[in-house]
């Protein structure tokens, strides 16, 4: 951790004095060129998570400012953690040390936003047009025909991907089988 004296989990988030300035960061923390031009940072952002970053093997650190092991994100100790949340991409937030990303659960969009960071990196890289680059349309993800389901997805089954399961029961009867159907039936007690 960077700061443990000022940031930790047992410290009160709404207790931080924001306007207090951070000690200088020794050299070795981290290795950059002071010569890169935020365009060329940003540059570096997009084809970092485009072609670099291994969503299957690791996790997005705020707390302690770079990646870290997948498997060592989920095994932080904190009741709001929980193994089914590590889905597609990981982002440990720096308080609960739960996945801050565990809404991104769905394979396709998962795949539209790593083709968005490749197709933005290639944009800017071609046109150099900050403009242009904001101006580009939301992702758009390709919708389900009305007849079919989208795969139920495993979310991590120790691969660390975000693969879809095998469907074994039907959707009707999964809400057939959920507590709260069975509780209206009288076949579970409240």
């Amino acid at each position: 951790m960077l700061y443990p004296k000022r940031f930790s989990e047992k410290i009160d988030v709404r207790l931080l004095n924001v306007s207090q300035p951070l000690d200088p960061l020794p050299s070795q923390v981290w290795n950059f060129d002071q010569r890169l031009s935020l365009g060329e940072l940003l540059l570096g952002f997009l084809h970092y998570y485009a072609y670099e970053f291994n969503f299957e093997t690791d996790a997005i650190s705020i707390r302690m400012g770079r990646k870290m092991d997948r498997a060592q994100a989920m095994q932080n100790q904190s009741p709001f953690n929980t193994l089914s949340q590590w889905h597609c991409i990981c982002i440990e937030e720096p308080f609960t040390l739960s996945n801050a990303a565990h809404s991104i659960y769905d394979e396709r969009i998962f795949q539209e936003i790593k083709k968005t960071f490749a197709d933005s990196y290639h944009d800017l890289d071609k046109h150099r047009d900050l403009d242009r680059f904001l101006s580009e349309l939301p992702l758009q993800i390709p919708t389900i025909p009305v007849n079919s389901s989208p795969p139920l997805l495993n979310g991590n089954n120790g691969s660390g991907g975000c693969e879809p399961i095998t469907k074994t029961e039907t959707t009707t009867e999964i809400e057939n089988n959920s507590s709260d159907n069975k509780l209206q039936r009288g076949e579970l007690s409240p």
